[in-house]
């Protein structure tokens, strides 16, 4: 299910891979680890997802250190949640039914929701170079 992070979010994506990509795929392969179960791990991918969907990317920097750190922090914690039986539920903003379904939702966002993003964000950046 982590490789599928990677699918939905797209080659570039204006949402940071480094946390949520990577992030879901260390709390499955926690849970995993762990002994959990599919329901499980379904589980820790709807808290990840539930938890860091609006991270950005704004180029790799210093602060895909921080990001990464944020990503495998939170893994920790939604695997943690998760064989407890605890998570952030398919109620809650673009979290789905499952973990499928929070992928392709995170997927969605990244492609449609945010495809501003990444102009603004270049606009920013060059207004920073601008005396």
């Amino acid at each position: 299910m982590a490789s599928a992070a990677t699918w939905h979010l797209g080659s570039l994506s204006a949402i940071c891979g480094a946390a949520n990509a990577a992030g879901i795929g260390i709390a499955s392969a926690f849970v995993f680890l762990e002994g959990g179960s599919h329901e499980q791990v379904s589980l820790a991918v709807n808290t990840m997802v539930g938890n860091l969907a609006g991270m950005i990317c704004d180029g790799a920097k210093i602060g895909c250190a921080m990001k990464t750190l944020t990503g495998v922090e939170a893994a920790f914690r939604a695997a943690s949640m998760a064989l407890a039986g605890m998570g952030i539920p398919a109620t809650d903003g673009i979290v789905g039914k499952d973990g499928r379904a929070s992928l392709s939702n995170l997927g969605r966002l990244a492609q449609r929701g945010m495809a501003g993003v990444d102009t603004e964000i270049l606009r920013i950046m060059q207004d920073k170079l601008r005396p």
